[in-house]
């Protein structure tokens, strides 16, 4: 077999693509980390009814035969966004109101490690959510921000970024990720370890949201300062509104999307969400999940956790693609990780939409 040939019975990689696509996501890896070497980042589009590009979610239609213009503006400052068409039968010129997106970037992000559950990873450039070992994604919006944007909205969709992906998704292409409001806030924290070079990985220092708490007031050693079980991993949460997204194997660099309009609209005293993957299998039994009461999975997890019963089995990191059978494993942009690659709107954000 060639060196640059896939065996059409094992559907192994050669050594020479292998080391391609190696290189590739180590440049992308380096660009995350703001480190020196530059990445292209490749546009999948087309994930059919759960994701679309950003550019897709702004740019403006444009009627045939007509010349357009339009303007960016939040709604009910003094410069609106219209269209203007020069070339209507009558001959005349018309410019007509079209309201555009506001984009709304968090302001506070992490991921949850139950692996390492008084770990900080405030300042991770990527946020994972999966299985093996398990994690939840945490976001934060400013409350005022988005309440001021709300009026006249039609819909409000909550977006990530797919960086990576753990291609254990299945053959199916019905696994799913769910979002839950918050029902309290959370600090966000300088800790990065999950995944960072050991020249750059920090606990860090100060305040920071662990899996344990929403707030350790001391993320520099290992110690669950501010434990609280309404808390372990995001628990405290609404009911959900949003329907789960599915997530695919090999499919990154897109966005996917949640319409959260309603969620903002029950009024939860912060503006946030935490993410996990619908079907976490056992690893989810460790804390009971609260979010949904429909989920049925109401155990006596906090007393096995104090009694020292850690279910050591699902520690081991999952290999790329490895499938257990439920859930899977995706790393989104973190704001960090937008900023690193000068893109903000690769972080997670909220686009309001008013058509």
């Amino acid at each position: 077999m060639a060196s640059d040939e896939r065996d059409p019975q094992s559907g192994s990689v050669s050594s020479s693509e292998s080391e391609s696509r190696y290189s590739l996501e180590r440049r992308k890896f380096l660009a995350l980390l703001g480190a020196a070497g530059t990445y292209a980042a490749p546009v999948i589009a087309g994930l059919v009814g759960t994701s679309r590009s950003a550019e897709a979610q702004t740019s403006p239609s444009t009627a045939t035969g007509t010349s357009t213009y339009y303007s960016s503006s939040s709604p009910g400052t003094s410069s609106s966004s219209y269209y203007s068409s020069s070339s209507l039968s009558s001959g005349a010129s018309s410019s007509y109101y079209v309201p555009q997106p506001v984009i709304i970037h968090a302001s506070a992000d992490a991921f949850l490690r139950r692996e390492s559950e008084n770990t900080n990873e405030g300042g991770n450039p990527l946020l994972r959510v999966g299985v093996g070992p398990l994690t939840r994604a945490v976001v934060l919006f400013d409350r005022t921000s988005v309440l001021n944007a709300l009026p006249g909205a039609t819909s409000v969709q909550l977006a990530l970024r797919i960086a990576f992906n753990g291609n254990n998704w299945g053959q199916q292409d019905n696994r799913t990720v769910d979002v839950y409001p918050l029902l309290e806030d959370f600090v966000e924290g300088n800790g990065r370890q999950s995944g960072m070079p050991g020249s750059l990985a920090v606990r860090g220092t100060g305040a920071g949201v662990t899996w344990m708490s929403p707030s350790d007031p001391n993320v520099s050693d290992n110690t669950p300062h501010g434990a609280t079980s309404r808390w372990r991993g995001g628990n405290r949460v609404g009911a959900k509104t949003a329907s789960g997204v599915v997530h695919l194997n090999q499919v990154v660099e897109v966005d996917v999307t949640w319409d959260v309009k309603q969620d903002i609209l029950a009024g939860y005293p912060v503006v946030g969400w935490v993410i996990k993957v619908t079907d976490e299998g056992d690893e989810g039994d460790w804390d009971a999940w609260d979010g949904d009461h429909r989920h049925g999975r109401h155990h006596d997890d906090d007393d096995r956790h104090d009694r020292g019963e850690d279910r050591g089995e699902h520690r081991a990191a999952v290999p790329t693609g490895d499938d257990r059978g439920y859930g899977g494993t995706v790393s989104y942009y973190s704001r960090e990780g937008a900023g690193n690659v000068g893109n903000a709107d690769y972080g997670p954000r909220l686009i309001v939409n008013y058509v």
